[in-house]
């Protein structure tokens, strides 16, 4: 998927509970971003790098990423905060762990439809499945309680393995 989708799992809290929203040109999200966005943007590439090379996010203090034109610097914070989720993803991960895993949901949202979870770890012998999301908070407050964007990317992930 090349672009976001209209339904998008990142806004399924709003687009549930008001339909309607979704008529509004700037509820869309095609194209565009925020430097809200792209400041997760670069946490999440640092966030999956970790996990994908063992490393802990403090390696990576003083590295820079630009995203849209605009500078995202490794500091001691974000670090700090990028190590909280790598380490609950690392406690967490028991069996097949996937980062960055793109979940299609075509089926239930229609055609072109899905999004990327951060990480889904898979646990066989316990027919266990769980999806991890970084939340960077530097945006729109979310809660991890009833998220209806790791609902969707559960969903798309079960029919998966």
């Amino acid at each position: 998927m090349s672009q976001h989708s209209f339904f998008s799992p990142s806004a399924a809290s709003r687009w549930l509970n008001c339909p309607g929203s979704q008529a509004f040109p700037e509820n869309q999200e095609q194209g565009g971003s925020s430097t809200f966005a792209d400041d997760g943007t670069a946490s999440h590439e640092w966030a999956a790098l970790c996990l994908t090379s063992g490393k802990d996010a403090d390696l990576f203090i003083g590295s820079v990423k630009e995203i849209n034109g605009n500078r995202y610097d490794m500091d001691e914070s974000r670090a700090s905060f990028i190590q909280i989720y790598l380490d609950d993803v690392r406690r967490r991960a028991t069996g097949m762990m996937f980062i960055e895993y793109g979940v299609d949901l075509s089926d239930i949202l229609g055609e072109d439809q899905g999004g990327t979870a951060d990480a889904v770890m898979f646990n066989h012998q316990k027919k266990h499945l769980t999806v991890e999301d970084l939340k960077y908070g530097t945006g729109e407050k979310v809660y991890a309680l009833d998220n209806p964007q790791l609902g969707l990317y559960l969903l798309g992930a079960i029919r998966d393995m």
